[in-house]
């Protein structure tokens, strides 16, 4: 893919953003092959440099969990006083996209990589192998299935509940009222084999 994930996950980091030394046209005008990612570089989750344009990205990658107190200050002042004179893009990529407590850093969304990937999918088809399309394919299914709150599928949701609300009102009756009757005839069978019950608990 060259640095076509590259190019578009920074496009889409700066876009709408009002960063003065770098911007949606720079990244365009950038040749990004010589990137290098680098995991758990200083504890930072993603490290990407590109010596060509002098310029270092940091991800800060964060699902089911939050914050810790001080680590975006920390990584932004290593990465200047590792690479001074640098460009610096600091990325806070998130499920929801939250806004993180460091005003350099700029907030993503994992819709945004389920988006760029199909992308990917649609326009680099014809120039990737098989292997490749379908591990793509797979994670952005994982991305939408687990991770993407998926704006179309809650939508679609709701329509049903409000298209269909005394149909799913019964059902949910039903479904509670063979519970319960499971419930109380698995109780029945314990107390006859000697167990006792107190409230809700059998001993």
């Amino acid at each position: 893919l060259g640095d076509y994930l590259v190019t578009r996950f920074l496009q889409d980091a700066l876009s709408g953003s009002t960063q003065e030394d770098l911007s949606v046209l720079d990244i365009e005008l950038m040749d990004l092959s010589d990137v290098v990612p680098q995991r758990e570089h200083a504890n930072i989750d993603l490290l990407l440099t590109s010596a060509k344009n002098s310029l270092v990205v940091i991800i800060e990658n964060k699902i089911g969990s939050r914050e810790h107190s001080g680590q975006l200050v920390k990584y932004f002042d290593y990465v200047k006083n590792r690479f001074p004179g640098w460009r610096t893009l600091a990325v806070f990529l998130s499920p929801e996209g939250v806004e993180p407590t460091h005003e350099a850093y700029l907030p993503v969304s994992y819709e945004s990589v389920a988006r760029i990937l199909e992308g990917a999918l649609l326009t680099r088809r014809t120039s990737l192998s098989s292997d490749v399309l379908i591990t793509i394919a797979h994670y952005v299914k994982l991305l939408r299935r687990h991770v993407v709150n998926d704006s179309k599928l809650t939508e679609l949701c709701q329509k049903i509940i409000a298209k269909h609300r005394k149909a799913l009102d019964l059902l949910f009756d039903q479904i509670e009222d063979t519970w319960l009757s499971s419930s109380e005839a698995v109780l029945k069978a314990l107390e006859s084999r000697g167990w006792h019950r107190s409230g809700k608990r059998v001993w």
